[in-house]
């Protein structure tokens, strides 16, 4: 069966689905706007300060209420409310399930070197604070099991974890002159290859028992943390050689590699019937591991085979505007038998159903 195609968007970031059925896109540059999407219908409306309204055009940016600039993701809190990722506006946007607006996850300015503060504000402060520290530049953001908010932060190359009331709890990732694999901890951090380091994050996930699961985009592989300490539990792809192992390593370095198993620049991931699901702008293929580590099928256009709607288990991935190919993921996440991509490349989002084992 063909995709359904959503092509009323400009560059696709994020995708996700609240409790009742409903859609959600975050458009990013050159649009800032956050979509709602009735996949029975066809039918779109759009986030605002006042709840959503059915018209909407791209817009400029905006700091006030309601208004986005480079919206990234969406998430839902336990109770249904709506948290809108801003890598632009350096916040994370609430609103109500009926799109009311309520608040934002803010940094505000600090009272010394190492002592970053977010806030929960009702009042947006006007302008985003210098790129360093604490919601810096998040890409995404989603609730963990303990109801804290886990923010993959692009810019600060760390993984951020807030409090529902908005108090900053510490953060994953190399501290300078430190080891990478330290557990949460409070320190700046800097770009590392080391295990624990982090390079430019984009997302994370999380499974059932209580680990924390990182998109590291920029070193090209996905690391493991218990979710607790933050203590690390190991990486997938391929090592410095370009080999592939069917199982979490704990030492080496990564590198990019097209190989089965291996990433260039993974942006999304996802648990889902137990799978761990890996989107990837590098390869423009969606992969499937089991939860030991070991490649279990992808997704994409072949550079050989054309196009399957189905698993596939050999091949070469390539870049494709063809429907069932993709060109530059920043997303892809499985609802049941639904796998939604954000094929930002092709300036869509591709919804496919029933996909074959």
């Amino acid at each position: 069966m063909e995709p359904f195609i959503f092509s009323d968007v400009v560059e696709p970031f994020g995708v996700s689905r609240d409790s009742n059925g409903a859609f959600f896109i975050a458009d990013f540059r050159q649009s800032h706007r956050v979509i709602r999407l009735n996949l029975e219908t066809k039918r779109a409306d759009y986030l605002s300060a006042h709840g959503f309204i059915a018209e909407q055009k791209p817009l400029a940016a905006g700091s006030g209420p309601g208004q986005f600039n480079m919206p990234h993701s969406i998430a839902f809190s336990p109770e249904g409310n709506i948290l809108v990722t801003e890598f632009g506006g350096q916040r994370l946007q609430l609103f109500t399930k009926t799109g009311q607006f309520m608040g934002v996850y803010q940094r505000v300015p600090s009272k010394g070197p190492n002592q970053d503060e977010v806030r929960f504000l009702s009042n947006p402060l006007p302008a985003p604070l210098p790129v360093t520290g604490v919601l810096s530049g998040p890409a995404t953001a989603f609730y963990g099991p303990d109801g804290n908010i886990y923010v993959a932060d692009y810019s600060s190359h760390s993984i951020q974890k807030i409090s529902p009331r908005g108090e900053f709890l510490g953060r994953l990732g190399a501290a300078l002159n430190q080891a990478g694999c330290q557990g949460w901890h409070q320190f700046p951090t800097v770009a590392s290859s080391e295990l624990g380091g982090l390079n430019y994050p984009h997302m994370v996930a999380f499974d059932s028992a209580n680990n924390l699961y990182v998109a590291d985009t920029a070193n090209h592989r996905i690391q493991r943390f218990e979710l607790t300490s933050g203590k690390c539990r190991g990486w997938l792809g391929a090592n410095a050689k370009g080999e592939v192992s069917a199982h979490w390593k704990y030492d080496g370095s990564s590198s990019a590699n097209k190989a089965l198993g291996a990433f260039s620049s993974p942006t999304s991931i996802q648990f889902s019937k137990g799978y761990l699901l890996v989107g990837e702008h590098g390869n423009s293929r969606v992969q499937r591991f089991l939860s030991n580590g070991q490649f279990s099928g992808w997704m994409g256009a072949d550079s050989n085979a054309g196009i399957s709607l189905k698993w596939r288990f050999e091949g070469a991935s390539t870049e494709s505007s063809i429907p069932g190919g993709f060109s530059k993921i920043y997303d892809a996440k499985l609802f049941n038998d639904l796998l939604v991509v954000a094929d930002s490349g092709n300036k869509r989002v591709q919804f496919f159903k029933n996909l074959q084992q």
